[in-house]
């Protein structure tokens, strides 16, 4: 009970911060951050809502759609009620334009939102906001690529040291097989990508406590209800759980296998907890003080979004939207890691590590069981949904390095290192 209480008042607690914040937020004066915008639009425009981030695939595609969308509710809020900014953050729409093309009508009208997007948090609309009093778009995408940059090699760094480089390696390169550079520059998959890395950093900081481990997967999955607008939410999850492993695998902290699945399953149940019912507070609150129904929108979006034969011209299965998501893979690359990986566990094979083995397959998974049972929106969104697969890749680098005995290795590198000596003295 104790502990069920400490979690609810935790709960309770991040969604009162979460309020606070957005409220403050809108308190802001508007002039210097709308004049930032406002030198940011053109530039939008003129990138177009979908360019391209060095190569001209789906794989490389950025999202100014929905930067543009959110520069454009940044634009809409009013200092004069910024509750009602909050509860119901707006822009303005002309269906006929693109939605970069929307932000400098509204720019240039100054006309009242005439759209409303209640039943998210938009946490990322409020905590940037206050970015754009230090500059434009462009200046903001550069803070977001320091940071994930910061982030990225300090995680490599201290990942290295908990475990060793090949391991790390295996970890990033999930990261690099879904072009995750892109989400550096963009307001809308950087949030993720930043709580991902934070979250890392910090397990590998408290891995051995337990109970903080619990709470931190709990704060982080409402956390990311708070900013993400459903683009690959998994990986808050993912990459945690996924370094966890990596470090009890190679400090020893063999767990059974009845302990790991526990574990995994306390620590996901719980994220998915958090984030379950900090996206329907949004609902609760934004219903009980306005005169619209968001829970119903909210319920009818969201059953749209898990049923594959909505309102689409297309039809399609669920399975469709795994191998969609799937197919945007450099399986060629991945692949021929995989096989170098498999000549080492044939020579080096270890069997104690059937467990990790088993552990890491377990949380590869996770990403196809979002796009199952979030059918819609995996298969609609699949050009950024698929790099939720970015720990599935870690995942199976690091299952078939847990079948390598690094011993035996070691071992022999030596012994050939001897042969190579004493033959050169031979030589001399």
């Amino acid at each position: 009970m104790k502990t069920f209480l400490r979690f609810a008042i935790v709960l309770f607690s991040l969604i009162g911060i979460y309020v606070l914040v957005s409220v403050l937020s809108c308190i802001i004066p508007n002039h210097k951050i709308n004049e930032n915008i406002e030198r940011s639009a053109k530039r939008l425009k003129n990138q177009g809502d979908y360019p391209f981030a060095i190569i001209p695939k789906k794989a490389y595609q950025m999202d100014n759609f929905t930067d543009a969308l959110i520069l454009n509710q940044i634009h809409c809020i009013d200092n004069q009620h910024p509750y009602k900014s909050f509860v119901l953050p707006g822009h303005l729409v002309k269906w006929e334009l693109s939605k970069s093309e929307c932000l400098i009508y509204r720019i240039e009208s100054l006309k009242e939102p005439n759209s409303f997007y209640p039943r998210y948090w938009h946490g990322s609309t409020f905590l940037f906001r206050p970015l754009f009093l230090i500059g434009d778009f462009e200046k903001v995408r550069w803070i977001l690529y320091a940071i994930t940059s910061s982030l990225l090699l300090f995680l490599a760094v201290v990942l290295s040291r908990k475990t060793n480089i090949v391991k790390t390696l295996a970890m990033m390169g999930g990261l690099l097989f879904v072009n995750m550079f892109v989400t550096q520059f963009s307001i809308q998959f950087a949030p993720v990508l930043i709580l991902s890395l934070l979250a890392s950093v910090l397990v590998c900081y408290h891995y051995q406590n337990k109970q903080y481990l619990l709470m931190l997967f709990f704060v982080i999955g409402s956390l990311t209800a708070y900013v993400d607008l459903l683009t690959t939410p998994l990986l808050t999850l993912g990459i945690p759980l996924t370094v966890l492993f990596m470090i009890y695998e190679h400090q020893k902290q063999e767990l059974s296998l009845i302990k790991g699945l526990k574990q995994i399953t306390l620590n996901s149940l719980l994220w998915g907890v958090a984030y379950g019912f900090t996206w329907m507070s949004k609902w609760i609150i934004a219903t009980l003080t306005t005169n619209r129904n968001v829970i119903e929108d909210a319920i009818q979006t969201f059953l749209f979004r898990i049923n594959p034969k909505a309102y689409i011209e297309k039809t399609f299965t669920r399975w469709d939207a795994i191998v969609g998501n799937a197919d945007m893979l450099q399986w060629v690359y991945i692949n021929m890691v995989i096989c170098v990986l498999l000549l080492f566990v044939v020579f080096f094979f270890r069997k104690e590590g059937w467990r990790n083995f088993v552990f890491f397959m377990i949380i590869a998974v996770f990403p196809y069981v979002w796009y199952f049972v979030v059918a819609n929106h995996s298969f609609l969104h699949y050009w950024f949904t698929y790099r939720a697969q970015a720990f599935s890749i870690s995942c199976i680098f690091l299952a078939l390095l847990s079948m390598v005995s690094f011993a035996k290795v070691k071992s022999v590198l030596k012994l050939k290192r001897f042969k190579h000596s004493k033959q050169m003295m031979e030589n001399n």
